[in-house]
């Protein structure tokens, strides 16, 4: 994870939400440079406190339609689904950031708890993201486990090297 930077954090997950998300497939956002200008500033346009944000709306609600008229228009798409998606996906790098920047296992524990968090625990979306920057060679999943109160789940590797974009990805969608 040395080598990512947030844009290639963006984009695995991106990528990832794909792989796991028919609607997901094919976002503009990664191919068209003007998909992610518009999501970006609609998310800095609509971010903020509840009183800070209503007070924006309030403002800027004239752009914040124009934006959304125009990425329907450009990409035939409704921008509420894509927003969320790149909402997930931004925060996502932010969090490989702080995670490279900080090297040590209380910031991996953060980082997992606050992805948890973010996607109601769904884990298989990050692992195949970071998987996907890591690379197909520098994946090795030995056990996968999942504690807490009535649940204990657990996966081995049974001394096989996985990667998840290329099988447990796949395997997954089909259980969707």
């Amino acid at each position: 994870m040395d080598r990512a930077n947030i844009a290639e954090a963006a984009l695995a997950y991106l990528q990832t939400e794909g792989d796991f998300n028919h609607a997901a497939k094919g976002m503009p956002i990664l191919k068209h440079k003007k998909a992610q200008q518009i999501l970006t500033e609609l998310t800095e346009l609509e971010s903020g406190w509840f009183m800070k944000r209503w007070l924006k709306k309030l403002w800027n609600g004239r752009r914040i339609e124009t934006l959304k008229a125009e990425y329907q228009k450009r990409f035939h798409r409704d921008v509420s689904f894509d927003l969320e998606v790149f909402a997930r996906a931004s925060r996502f790098a932010h969090l490989i950031k702080e995670l490279d920047s900080q090297k040590n296992p209380k910031s991996l524990e953060r980082f997992f708890s606050s992805m948890g968090r973010a996607t109601g625990f769904d884990y298989m979306k990050t692992i195949a993201a970071l998987a996907k920057i890591a690379g197909e060679s520098e994946t090795i999943i030995h056990e996968l486990l999942i504690k807490g109160g009535g649940i204990c789940l657990a996966a081995s590797d049974e001394g096989e090297i996985l990667h998840p974009e290329r099988d447990m990805t796949r395997y997954l969608a089909k259980l969707v």
